[in-house]
């Protein structure tokens, strides 16, 4: 997709000041799939063979790229629907059809199998209750927090529209997928992970970028590259070989949005392995609790609850029974009222009377009868066997 050395060197450069793609871009997380199926979409719809087959690649990649994080569909799809438009006819309608068997299929078997046609996450961030204004106003406070924090992102996303627009070329397609998608963080209130979620709207941006065309000279390039390492090493807002933000670039008690490398880089960075045994780390902080539920359980089945499931989770073991009170992997809890103080991506929820109990002696103690006809359900639904009588019947109920 580059426009030659110095659209590559641009590329580089962007990607490389920018906070957010290189934090989530090694931590486990979904981002380097995002990336690799983000540049295979739009080299196949820039530079394929028009026809079919071209439709029938990028409607797989638009499948894949669901699977691996859904709103990535919002990117593709104004290129997609376009290409689908100009070259409409009959063979093209099957082509299409043809690649997206693999979401088709996966939908079937998660509806099967989970009982719900979206990850548990999905439904555990959506409102609850919570105002719809609220939501917006926290999107808002996630532009502002990338715009203080890491501002070379949002510039390159922005630079990439305007250069898209201005060339008239077919990317003007990536640059409305890109606007889609912003919106819909802003309609969704952003997220408690500084940057996060605007990393597919950057690489798209940078790409924007690399192929809007730059002077094919020497001293191009070079400044570009060296753009980039300043801004790797020196930037005041990042820098690649310091552990965290200075804090007065930080504001997570007003807003809820945490610097994720900060908050975790001290207990589990390679540097900090390298320099200590595994059994002095394991005791700080993060592995503390885990660790504590594991002596209590005794081998034996533990009930507690936790907002940080993960860590804590790793470390306690099997046998113990975290009650997740962020619902991200819960899904009863994901369905019930929002608790009314809130942090974007972990909404706490209103838990009845008697859940708890329910969870750790068996059967079903909740007081209320309508949340107590919903935990039946949701049990039934993820507990109980694949065929079991009246699964099908839940499975209908809780989705609709």
């Amino acid at each position: 997709l580059s426009s030659g050395r110095a659209g590559f060197a641009v590329f580089v450069c962007v990607l490389a000041a920018s906070r957010a793609f290189i934090d989530y871009s090694t931590s486990g997380l979904e981002n380097p799939l995002t990336y690799f199926l983000t540049a295979s979409f739009f080299l196949i719809y820039i530079k394929g063979n028009e026809g079919p087959q071209k439709l029938f690649f990028m409607s797989l990649i638009t499948s894949f790229g669901f699977l691996n994080r859904p709103d990535l569909v919002l990117i593709f799809a104004p290129a997609l629907v376009l290409e689908m438009w100009e070259n409409r006819s009959v063979k093209s309608v099957f082509a299409a059809a043809a690649g997206l068997v693999p979401f088709l299929v996966w939908e079937v078997f998660s509806v099967i199998y989970y009982g719900f046609p979206l990850p548990n996450t999905f439904y555990a961030k959506l409102s609850g209750g919570i105002p719809r204004l609220a939501f917006l106003g926290q999107g808002v406070s996630y532009f502002i927090n990338s715009l203080v924090l890491d501002p070379a992102t949002l510039a390159t996303i922005t630079a990439g529209i305007m250069a898209s627009f201005l060339n008239r070329g077919k990317m003007r397609a990536a640059a409305a997928g890109v606007i889609l998608y912003l919106v819909y963080v802003v309609y969704n209130g952003g997220d408690f992970m500084s940057g996060r979620f605007l990393t597919p709207a950057l690489f798209t941006g940078a790409l924007m970028l690399a192929s809007a065309g730059f002077p094919e000279n020497g001293k191009a390039w070079k400044t570009a590259a060296l753009a980039s390492l300043f801004l790797c090493f020196l930037s005041p807002y990042y820098g690649a070989l310091r552990d965290a933000t200075d804090p007065k670039f930080r504001n997570e008690q007003e807003t809820g949005i945490a610097d994720e490398r900060m908050f975790f880089y001290g207990e589990t960075t390679l540097k900090r392995a390298l320099k200590e045994k595994s059994s002095d780390i394991s005791h700080r902080s993060f592995g503390a609790d885990g660790l504590m539920l594991k002596k209590y359980g005794n081998g034996g089945r533990t009930v507690t609850k936790n907002l940080a499931i993960g860590m804590v989770g790793f470390y306690a073991g099997p046998n113990a029974y975290i009650i997740d009170l962020a619902s991200l992997a819960n899904a009863y809890t994901a369905r019930l009222p929002a608790e009314k103080r809130w942090r974007p991506g972990h909404i706490a929820r209103t838990e009845p009377e008697g859940y708890f109990e329910s969870v750790k002696d068996g059967g079903n103690k909740i007081k209320e009868p309508e949340k107590a006809l919903l935990y039946d359900r949701i049990t039934l639904i993820t507990k109980g066997p694949l065929y079991a009588r009246g699964r099908w019947d839940a499975i209908r109920a809780v989705n609709f």
